[in-house]
């Protein structure tokens, strides 16, 4: 279990004990939980590395083109996959779940964008892929706590052109990525754009701003 999960679990069970055995807990053990229950930790900045430098990659990225939804909404698109023959085709390539949906993904945008609509583009097809931060490092938080990696598929350059090159790409790029050293790298970079002071002082104004574009946008 998760340390997040255990300690939700482990509230549930003190918060009952509290409410229908009241006599059990002194006053002492109370003060403890209610310090301990406020002691939200900033994982962030207690992983990042200051010298940590990002090597991201400052090409710009295929872009999908398609029709602006009113009021800037987002649109998604679900669907039920059987989990059993998922988990059969990524045996077929000895690949997880997430690298075997990522190449379907650059393929598709391949096969329907590069060769259906003849583009003549040569820019790479990035998908940025979350990472649980807390499988690489200690946390004792209860907030999310992830970053990403980012997948850059040169399908011109490196003629990525068949599914079978697609995946095999994705798996020695995800291995390559997914290592300490990267994903620290990549959080770091984050946590130091967060903490940049104009940023940090006017984030809310930041956000205000960029809602209102996005209500009267069309």
């Amino acid at each position: 279990m998760e340390i997040a999960g255990y300690i939700f679990f482990r509230e549930i069970i003190y918060t009952y004990l509290e409410l229908m055995h009241p006599e059990i807990l002194n006053d002492e053990e109370r003060r403890i939980r209610k310090i301990e229950e406020f002691n939200t930790e900033d994982s962030y900045m207690k992983n990042y590395d200051k010298k940590a430098k990002s090597n991201a990659s400052g090409k710009k990225a295929y872009i999908l083109k398609g029709k602006n939804i009113p009021l800037g909404a987002r649109s998604a698109i679900h669907e039920i996959i059987d989990l059993k023959g998922l988990k059969e085709e990524c045996k077929k390539y000895d690949a997880t779940i997430t690298q075997y949906l990522t190449s379907v993904l650059i393929y598709t945008i391949y096969k329907e964008n590069y060769i259906k609509k003849k583009s003549k583009s040569k820019k790479p097809i990035k998908i940025c892929i979350p990472v649980n931060l807390k499988k690489y490092f200690p946390s004792k938080t209860m907030s999310n706590f992830f970053s990403y990696i980012t997948v850059e598929a040169e399908v011109v350059k490196d003629k990525l052109d068949t599914f079978d090159k697609i995946i095999e790409f994705v798996k020695k790029d995800f291995k390559k990525k997914l290592s300490e050293e990267e994903i620290i790298k990549t959080m770091s970079a984050n946590v130091k754009l967060r903490n940049k002071l104009f940023y940090k002082n006017n984030s809310f104004g930041i956000k205000k701003t960029n809602c209102k574009i996005k209500l009267f946008r069309n």
